[in-house]
């Protein structure tokens, strides 16, 4: 099923790279910068602008591919009405990049329940561990504010003293700093889903890519019969041998 999943997300791709050739969209020099998620922006641009050649929207099919881009990831400044109908949905991307760059493990639904009582149990722990940082830095507040104020006394010895409290102290933060980093490395490096989960995203991925072939065939026709319209001369019409 997970390589399944990758064939599938990957036809996107290429229906991305045939639609930027055929409609050329852009030059073809931007060959290796064309993929599903770049196929509707243009390119140069810092923040998400639609690309020219498709913002007067007259091929309502290419239109359609957009909406079938907004149910695999979020697109800036556009919303899906697909986390309307399944709010708790995880984005196929963030599947599909977990497959790619990460971890993805497939469990059965009991193994699934565990590891979501763990996630709890961690949580729980990872509060505590923010409580008990925010009274360090509380504590340092406290310690700067007192050589500030041994400063302004000209009280070397309690400066002293409390600069001794306060190098404590940061390395104590810092220590902290360093786990709560190597926590959130391990804890956002394995996404787990069920298989019952991956094979309905499976079968809605399938019907995504078939719908996105269909729209591809159609944009494509439509493109045709409106240069047609546009066209000067005579057209002749030839069959196409089927073998």
């Amino acid at each position: 099923m997970k390589s399944a999943f990758k064939i599938l997300y990957s036809l996107f791709d290429k229906i991305a790279y045939f639609i930027h050739r055929f409609f050329d969209l852009n030059d073809i020099s931007k060959d290796n910068k064309i993929y599903i998620d770049k196929l509707f922006q243009k390119l140069n641009s810092k923040s998400w602008k639609p690309n020219e050649k498709l913002e007067g929207g007259q091929n309502h099919f290419i239109n359609a591919l957009f909406f079938i881009l907004q149910e695999l990831r979020d697109v800036k400044g556009f919303e899906s009405v697909s986390k309307w109908i399944n709010p708790s949905a995880e984005k196929f991307s963030e599947i599909r990049n977990a497959m790619e760059h990460r971890s993805l493990v497939v469990v059965d639904a009991e193994s699934y329940h565990l590891i979501t009582n763990f996630d709890i149990v961690n949580k729980l722990s990872t509060e505590r561990f923010n409580s008990g940082y925010s009274e360090l830095e509380t504590k340092l507040d406290e310690i700067n504010q007192k050589i500030a104020n041994a400063r302004r006394s000209k009280n070397k010895d309690l400066e002293q003293k409390n600069r001794a409290k306060q190098k404590k102290l940061e390395d104590k933060l810092a220590g902290l700093n360093s786990q709560r980093y190597e926590k959130q490395k391990l804890s956002s490096h394995t996404l787990h889903i069920t298989v019952d989960d991956l094979e309905v995203r499976l079968f809605s991925l399938i019907k995504l890519v078939r719908n996105s072939i269909m729209y591809l065939s159609l944009a494509i026709n439509l493109d045709s019969e409106m240069k047609k319209e546009h066209q000067e001369g005579i057209a002749l019409p030839r069959d196409i041998p089927l073998r």
